[in-house]
């Protein structure tokens, strides 16, 4: 069998028997000398030496650290988050990401400004509501994985706040925006039918 290298090249396998020429077919042979008898007539045989461990000298004393320093291993950069494909609505740039959101109608708006009179535990059930229906299900996660990164310093306690203040901004200028659109078509069909 041929075993090759990383970098294309054959190797030796390491259980091959190298007294083969290539091309050999192996013979029935006993690999194994018979007991007794030396693989070289000819080489001396040495007595193993029994050592005292004691006696030996040690390779390196464990017990001093001074050469031992402590480098900072730099974090590794997060890599760039991105949205999966597939989202049909609006995209706002909000903290270094790209978040799917939806703009929340007027309706929406105004629920979210009269919770407050509910009671706080409402309010809080409402805001929660709300950021959880104008936001992608991935947007949220991403939301929820920076904030409770401690290492995120863009993302803090108003982070919630401050992404709905920024849908709400949004929504009044769309909302504005298709007002005077209504208003625009009202006043043409208006001259038109007094022409």
């Amino acid at each position: 069998m041929t075993t090759f290298a990383s970098d294309g090249t054959t190797q030796t396998d390491p259980g091959a028997d190298l007294s083969q020429e290539p091309g050999e077919t192996p013979t029935d042979e006993p690999t194994q000398p018979e007991p007794g008898a030396t693989a070289d007539p000819g080489a001396d045989i040495i007595d193993p030496e029994v050592v005292d461990a004691d006696t030996l000298p040690a390779l390196r004393d464990t017990t001093d650290t001074t050469d031992i320093t402590d480098v900072p291993v730099p974090a590794p950069a997060p890599a760039k988050w991105v949205h999966p494909d597939g989202w049909a609505y609006d995209w706002v740039e909000f903290k270094g990401d790209k978040l799917a959101i939806r703009i929340p109608k007027g309706a929406a708006l105004v629920g979210l400004e009269f919770s407050r009179f509910r009671g706080e535990e409402a309010q809080e059930q409402a805001f929660g509501r709300f950021i959880a229906r104008h936001v992608s299900d991935e947007t949220f996660d991403r939301i929820l994985d920076r904030m409770g990164d401690p290492d995120d310093e863009d993302y803090g306690t108003t982070t919630l706040g401050e992404l709905a203040g920024l849908l709400g901004k949004i929504a009044g200028e769309r909302l504005a925006k298709d007002a005077k659109a209504l208003e625009e078509a009202k006043n043409g069909r208006a001259r038109k039918g007094n022409s």
